[in-house]
C-alpha cells in the first residue's frame, strides 16, 4: 500500500506477519470472513491518515495471475 511516494504497509501470507494476531483481531471485529492461519492470504492492518492511497497487487511467484477481491474496512480504535 502506498501514499504518494511512501510505501506504509506490505503483506504476503498474513499469518506469517509480525503483527498477524493484529490482523485476525481487526478481522473478527470488522465482521470480514476468517483468514485461515497458514494460508497464502494478504491481510495488512495500519493506521492511515486521510488522503488517497494506491495498492499494487502482484501474481505469485510462477503464477499465471488470478482475480484480486480487495476489502476496506475502517475500525474504531
Amino acid at each position: 500500500i502506498w501514499r504518494d511516494d511512501d510505501r506504509v504497509g506490505a503483506n504476503d501470507n498474513w499469518s506469517e506477519g509480525a503483527d498477524s494476531l493484529s490482523t485476525a483481531d481487526a478481522a473478527i471485529a470488522a465482521g470480514a470472513f476468517d483468514l485461515a492461519s497458514g494460508s497464502a492470504d494478504a491481510g495488512l492492518v495500519f493506521q492511515a491518515a486521510p488522503g488517497s492511497y494506491t495498492v499494487h497487487v502482484t501474481a505469485a511467484a510462477g503464477s499465471i495471475g488470478g482475480e484480486v477481491l480487495l476489502e476496506i474496512y475502517h475500525l474504531e480504535r
